[in-house]
Order: structure tokens, then sequence, then C-alpha cells
């Protein structure tokens, strides 16, 4: 058994050797042409930002944010396909399968008390005059158009919800308190009136109501011009001076229409953001000792630089395939420039422990970091990009276009940290090698011995020296930060601070993931300064929603028979009988006929003819929308019965009525479809939580198996499971405190979330492993000490770019800022505090595998000091002995391992 664990450890030992070879080499060749690798970088990032001409963009939030081929979307379409548009003629507002052509007004009081009285019902009808007769718009030629000659015609005429409202019997019976409520002369009023108040079934207090003009769109010219006339409602309604009454509007382009108005903050907030961001990362970078030589803040600007030309260059390749740009696509910029600052500190942070540069060549240092940083920045590049892959398989488009933008952004983002940057260091490590001053190249710097004539201020700005050490580079901000870490974790009173943290931080994310709520509030996608915001929180607020609920009956059927005709009473009975259906409220054509002298069933010929004669009657025109005949040979190809629900305010209700509709639906005695407009959003609700589980779980899946690619120890794998869970936990629990639900906008952060927030695990995890030894305390400040600085000042400089966003007015820039800070915070507790004092409890398992398996270091070995044998990582890099002399006087004993069972006595 054992010696098939040799060969085992052997062939990874093997396997490892290559990869670090590889990037070894990388080093090699990009320190011999810097200047030549970063020029062509540059290019050929410029050329494929061009494509980003080709640029289109998606707004409609059905397309976003519905799940593709749902079957509420295919269900309306068959329904659509037999049905015309019903705003023609004997329209009503329950025929429609979607949300239809319409302008929208809630009218309130605004000290919030009763609207009835003579002065609210005269101002009242003064706006709805406005509306009718102020309001219009032109078709190419001159004609102007008013409401009336675009509405949606009704029995009646203009077909307006809340209509009944401006009637002069009503508004008589209103001031008197003398309204029948919920329903008066068998209108539904229970959704016109804001927070109304009945008393023995009659109304008596109410603060507002709602009006919703509906628009003909049964013919193309019609439509444009009734979507033109929409668009000057809007406008109109925005400058429109009320005396007594507070407004709110919509209509329903508006939603759409606000998320185009979105992009123009979206910059505002991305150049605040870089600037604090460029800020800390100079600041972080600089060491702040006088010392003009190692100063390293130009590689800060080389750094974000490269993260902007990633942005550019991927933004422009997939908009070249045609993929279509969205609002939820902007807080990309955010991620990759936080992605591309963690790589730099990381990379920095392996040439700051390179041998000095007095006693090694500039390309032996460049191979030593990237031998030590590259695997680093490619497992967390690597499990980032696949993430964002298997994110863009998701049933959401909004989630597959924010996947698609990021993981190509995350790739050359990759490319960009090698390719770029690395070179850019190259080319600092050659400035340093000449002792040039950092800021003016030109200039040769000296020590600060040779200034001694000089002022004090000359001697700060113009005297450097070769760095010596990783003190001589570091920043405070690298080097403090890391010392509070060891300070904290040393100390038995800190372990048990942090372990306690942590099970305070377990338990409350637990509690919060089980009260997690989901869905969306289309209203929460716009800003809070959008008028289309104010009427989505008044609606929510002081309205009821009481959608209609329509059966469809599908297929020839013989309507005559009391056989069916007894099936079709019993599957509506059925779904009355739901706990959320309003048993006194039916429009059912098939009971209406039945009453009418038209009426006769002796035969399905007799019974279509006398339908027809029914439905051109004044009692049967309400129905003609609900039945389809073929008109050649008689026959009733689809009709349609419609109840009503009550109040269905939060998401959950919805999706489970939806639910156990479709249960219904299943178990009814003919072929039907039971369909409301609400059933579309509601497919959100009911797949939200399964798709983003799956997507995570597979996530999270993939990307295990590729750090044990890199890493293969199952113990470390199944250490870095536990943090993610941890951390995923910790992002699904917190979001209950920060008020925000599972939906389709929180789920792509949620996927982002997995891939990020294993960046910082990683970087702990690939340092411990190299570090390891008998003293447990030593390998703790070495793994901090070389990972520390760049882990907290790279997701510092990220949590003081996206908590701009925190403050944003905009749902969908607080959610990224709100969802990004918790995974960077609780990506940085973990991998600073709660991984390495897990890492620091399990040593003794690593170290006894270490013994068991006999898993050695690199093949290669040199007597040091006659004392010990020592393995070094990577013989092919020295050739020779100055070089390997060179290795020794600046490496760290993290390089070199003892190999007790080649020791050699001492002479």
């Amino acid at each position: 058994m054992e010696k098939g664990n040799g060969k085992i450890d052997k062939c990874i030992a093997i396997y490892e050797s290559k990869i670090e070879n590889l990037f070894t080499k990388l080093g090699s060749v990009l320190s011999k042409h810097p200047k030549k690798t970063l020029t062509c970088c540059v290019l050929v990032n410029i050329l494929l930002s061009l494509g980003m001409i080709n640029i289109k963009f998606q707004y409609d939030v059905e397309t976003l944010y519905i799940p593709v081929d749902s079957k509420s979307i295919k269900d309306r379409n068959s329904i659509e396909a037999l049905y015309e548009d019903p705003t023609g003629s004997n329209f009503a507002a329950y025929q429609l399968t979607r949300e239809g052509l319409y302008a929208d007004i809630l009218i309130m009081s605004r000290d919030n008390s009763s609207i009835m009285k003579t002065e609210y019902i005269t101002e009242i009808n003064l706006i709805d005059n406005y509306i009718r007769q102020q309001i219009t718009t032109h078709d190419i030629g001159t004609s102007l158009y008013k409401y009336e000659n675009i509405c949606a015609l009704g029995p009646s005429g203009c077909e307006v919800v809340g209509g009944i409202l401006l009637s002069p019997q009503f508004q008589r019976e209103f001031l008197n308190r003398n309204v029948t409520f919920p329903v008066y002369n068998r209108v539904s009023l229970a959704t016109l009136f804001a927070k109304p108040v009945s008393k023995s079934g009659r109304l008596i207090h109410t603060i507002g109501l709602r009006m919703r003009y509906y628009l003909r769109q049964n013919t193309t010219a019609v439509s444009r011009l009734s979507q033109q006339w929409a668009n000057v409602f809007i406008k109109n309604m925005k400058t429109l001076k009320t005396n007594l009454t507070s407004i709110a509007f919509s209509n329903s382009e508006s939603l759409s229409n606000e998320l185009d108005n979105i992009q123009e903050s979206a910059t505002v907030y991305f150049l605040v953001t870089l600037l604090l961001m460029v800020a800390y990362a100079s600041i972080s970078s600089a060491p702040f000792n006088c010392n003009n030589v190692a100063n390293r803040v130009n590689l800060a600007f080389a750094g974000i630089f490269a993260s902007l030309l990633s942005i550019a260059s991927s933004f422009g390749i997939v908009m070249a395939f045609g993929v279509e740009f969205t609002t939820v696509a902007g807080v990309i910029p955010f991620l990759i420039i936080g992605i591309g600052i963690d790589d730099m500190f990381i990379l920095l942070s392996g040439m700051a422990d390179a041998p000095p540069i007095s006693s090694s060549t500039i390309e032996e240092r460049m191979a030593f970091m990237l031998k030590k940083s590259g695997i680093a920045i490619t497992i967390t590049s690597l499990t980032d990009m696949l993430a964002f892959i298997i994110g863009a398989s998701a049933v959401f488009v909004s989630i597959r276009i924010f996947c698609i933008y990021t993981a190509v952004a995350v790739f050359f983002c990759y490319m960009n940290q090698l390719f770029l940057l690395c070179p850019a260091i190259a080319i600092n490590e050659n400035r340093t090698e000449q002792k040039r001053h950092f800021c003016c190249c030109a200039l040769r710097v000296k020590s600060k011995e040779s200034y001694r004539k000089r002022s004090k201020c000359f001697i700060q700005c113009f005297a450097g020296h070769q760095p010596k050490s990783r003190d001589d580079v570091e920043s405070p901000m690298e080097k403090y930060p890391k010392r509070l870490m060891y300070l904290i974790l040393q100390a038995k009173i800190g372990k048990l601070a942090v372990a306690l943290m942590f099970l305070i931080y377990i338990v409350s994310s637990i509690y919060g993931t089980l009260n997690l709520k989901h869905g969306l509030d289309t209203y929460n996608l716009v800003s809070k300064e959008s008028y289309y915001y104010k009427y989505g929180i008044w609606d929510k607020t002081y309205f009821t929603s009481e959608p209609l609920v329509s059966v469809f009956i599908k297929d020839n059927h013989q309507y005559n028979s009391p056989y069916f005709q007894s099936n079709l009473r019993s599957l509506i009975l059925t779904v009355i009988k739901d706990k959320k259906i309003d048993d006194n409220f039916e429009i059912n054509w098939l009971e209406a006929y039945k009453m009418s002298p038209f009426y006769t069933n002796a035969s399905e010929n007799n019974f279509t003819v006398g339908l027809v004669d029914f439905l051109q009657s004044p009692q049967g025109q309400m129905y003609s929308n609900d039945i389809v005949i073929n008109k050649t040979n008689l026959e009733i190809l689809s009709s349609k019965v419609h109840l009503k629900t009550f109040d269905l305010k939060t998401s959950e209700e919805k999706g489970d009525f939806m639910i156990r509709i479709r249960h219904i639906e299943k178990q009814a005695p003919f072929h039907c479809i039971i369909f409301s407009p609400i059933f579309i959003l509601c497919e959100q609700y009911i797949q939200i939580m399964p798709t983003t589980l799956q997507t995570v779980g597979i996530t999270l899946v993939v990307i295990l198996l590729i750090k044990f690619l890199f890493m293969p120890i199952l113990l470390v794998v199944f250490v870095v499971a536990l943090t993610l869970l941890s951390i995923i936990v910790g992002i699904f629990g917190f979001m209950y405190y920060w008020d925000l639900s599972l939906n389709s906008m929180t789920m792509i952060h949620l996927v982002m979330s997995v891939g990020f927030s294993v960046d910082f695990s990683v970087h702990i995890c690939h340092a411990f492993l190299s570090l390891r030894c008998d003293d447990r305390d030593e390998v703790l400040r070495k793994t901090l000490n070389v990972t520390g600085g760049p882990i907290f000042n790279a997701a510092l400089s990220s949590m003081l770019g996206v908590i701009i966003l925190i403050l944003s007015n905009n749902y969908v820039f607080l959610c990224f800022g709100i969802l990004m800070f918790m995974v960077l915070g609780f990506g940085l507790f973990h991998a600073c505090l709660f991984l390495p004092l897990f890492l620091y409890f399990l040593m003794p398992c690593f170290l006894k595998q270490d013994k068991n398996n006999a898993i050695g270091p690199r093949k290669g070995t040199v007597e040091l000091n006659h004392l010990e044998t020592f393995t070094i990582y990577d013989p092919k890099l020295f050739k020779s002995k100055t070089n390997l002399n060179n290795f020794f006087a600046g490496c760290d004993e993290s390089e070199f391992i003892p190999n007790k069972t080649d020791s050699v006595p001492p002479n």
C-alpha cells in the first residue's frame, strides 16, 4: 500500500514540478523581451476593444429576468396564437395575457387624509380632463391624436380601469359614503382605492385612487401612436402641478426606459471607484522609506492599467460577436479591477521574496516570481473564469449575459497580468538594477551617505538604494496588518476570540439563510430618483393586487354535451376552492349563455348558432373576446373563463399559488391552460432557488477539481471546500440582514462569489503547503508574512471601491456593492483569521501524511555546510555555482527543505 502511495506521490511531485517549470521559463522569456511583449499586449487589447462599436443594448425586463422557455411564456404564446388582440372592440382589462399598452396614475391626498370630499373630487376630474384633452401626439403628418383617438375600446367607449370613479352618480354616492364595497354595480373596487376602509359593506375612508388608461394596439400603426402618446404622458405628468393631491405615474414602457438611463450613473460611480482603488493601490505599494530606487508605486498604475485594458478588450470581442449589453453587466468593471489588483499584489509579493537584485540576475528574479506567484494567480483566475462559464448556462438571460462578459474579462485580465504587468515588473527591475529614480527614470540615484551635504528634503526625494530584503519594498500597509494577524493568532486568547467569532458568524448565517426571502420588486431595478420608483413604492404600499386567472379550454369539444359542461364546472369549482381565489367573482360566458333566451343544446350546431346570436346581443358583447369560433363550420376552437384572486403581495405567495394552480391543471379532465399574467414573473420566484443551488453547487465542485489539479492533496481540498461553504452560507445569511432577497439579480453575485471568495483561501493554502515544518507557529508566521499583506491590501482596495456603490440609489449597483463587500469581507476574515487557525490545528495531520507517504520535495540535491542535504525547487535554473550561491544568499528557509534521509554527518 505504501509502495503504491509512493508512486502516486512521485507522479504528483513530477506533475507539480512541470507546472512550476512552465512558469519559470515564462519568467525567463519575459525578462529578456519585456518592452516588445508589453507593446504587443497593449496593441492587441486596443484592437480588440474596437469591437465595442458593435454595442447593442437589451433592457426588456421579461427577456432578462424570466427563465428562458418557461411554461408560462409557452402557455401565453399558445393563447395569443388563438386569440386576437382584444383592444379593438369590447375590450376589458382581464382579457389581456400581458400588461398591454397603458398609462397609469396614482392620485393621493398630500396629508394622507380621506379624499372623500368635494374639493378632492374636483381636482381628480381636472386631472382626468387634462390627460384626455391636453396630452396629444401626432403621426408623420400634422394630425393630432388625443386619448380618445387611440384608446382601447370597451363596450361603452374608452376603457379606463377606474373609469367608474368619474361617473356623476358614483361621485355623489362616494361623497355620501354610500358606495358599496368591495363590489359596486358588479365592478370590483378593491384594487382601485388606497388603504380603503369599509363599514357595513360601505366605503367610508380612502386616501387615494388609481386610474389606468389602456391604449389600442390591434394594428401596427395604432400601436406606434399609442406608444408615442404614453411617452408624452410621462413627460407631461412630470411637469403637472396639483393643489391638494400628489401623483405617481408610469406607463407600460417605464421600466425598460428607466433601465436605459442607469448607464449614465454607472460612469460616475466607476470613475470615483477607479480613483479610490488607484489611490489605495499606490499608497499600499509605496514603502514610504525614502528609498527612491526600491519604490514600486509605478507598478500599481501598471496593474490598474492592465485591468482597464482587459475590460475594454473583453467587452470589444464579446460585442463583436453580437452579445447584447445590459444593465447588470455595468458592474463588471468593478469586479475585474478588484481581481486585477489581487493578482498584482500577489505578483509583487512573489518578487519581494526573490533573491536580492545585488546577487542575482533579473531573469532569475522574474523566474522566481512567476514560479512562486504564477500558480497562485492561475488558480484564482481559472476558478473565477470557470465559475462564470458555468453561470452562463443559467436559464436567466441576464445571468447569461453577465457571466459571458465576466468570464472573457477574467481571461483577458489574467493574460494582461502575465504579458503586461509582468513585463512592466521586468522593466522596473531593470530600472532598479541601474539605480534609477522611480519617478524620473533618467536620473541615477545615490545612497543617503553620498548626499550628506544635501538637505534632508533633498535626500528624501532623491536618495535610494537597491532593495536587499522584503522590508525594503513593503509598505506599512503590507507590514503591519500581517503582524497584527499573527499577534492575534499566536496568543491563546486570540485563538479563542477567533473561534468564538466564527461560531457567532456561522450561527447568524444559518439563521439568516433559513429566513431569506425570494423575489424581485421591479421598481428596485431603477434609481430611487426615478418617477417609476416612486410609483412602485406607492403601488406596493397603498394598493392591493388581485390579478385575474383565466381557464383556457383548448381543442374542439362538444360544448352542448351535459357531460362536458359538468366537467368544465367541476374544474372551475376546483380552482375556486383555492384559498387565494375569490369565490364571489366569475366571468363565465357559458353560464351567461345558458341563462339567455338564445341558449339551446339540441345539437352542437344549434348550440353554436345560438352562441353567435348571443355574442352579438347587448348582454353578450362583453364575452365576444372570450370565445374563438370557426366561422366556416361554426366550431368552437377555444374559450376561456375568468376568475379573480385575493390580494397577492409577496413573491412567495405568488409562486406557491402558481404551483397549486398548475397541479389543478394537470388533474383537469380535458386539455386546458390555467393562466395569469403574473405567472410570467412567478417563474422567476419558483426557479431562482433551485437554479441558484444547482449553479453554485456545480461551480463549487469544478473549482475544487481545479484546485486539486494544482494542489493535489485531498485534505487541503477538503479544507477549502469547508471554507467556501462557510463563505457561501454567510453570504446567503447576511443577505437577510441587509434586506436583500434571492432573485435573478442577486443570483448573479452569488455565482460570482463562489469563484471570487476562493481566491484568498487559495493563496493561504498555497503558501501553507510550501512552508510545512514541525514548528507550527513558525509556519503560521511565514504564511501570513508571505500572503497576509497582499490579501489584506487586495481585499481592502476592492472594498473601498465597492463601498461607494452601497451609497448608490440604484438597486443594481447597491446589490452588487453589498454582496461584493460581503464576499471580500468574509473572504478576508476567512483567509486571514479563520482558515489559518483551522490549518494551524490541522497541521499535525499534514505532517503525519508527509511521514507516512514519504512525500519528498523536488529532485536535485546539494550539500550545504556538510550538515544536511537540501532539495531545491528547480535545479535547472541554477546552472552554475555562482547562481546557486546567489540563490541561497537571498532565499529564506522556506525555499529549501531538509531531507533527513540523505543527511551527511559533519566532518
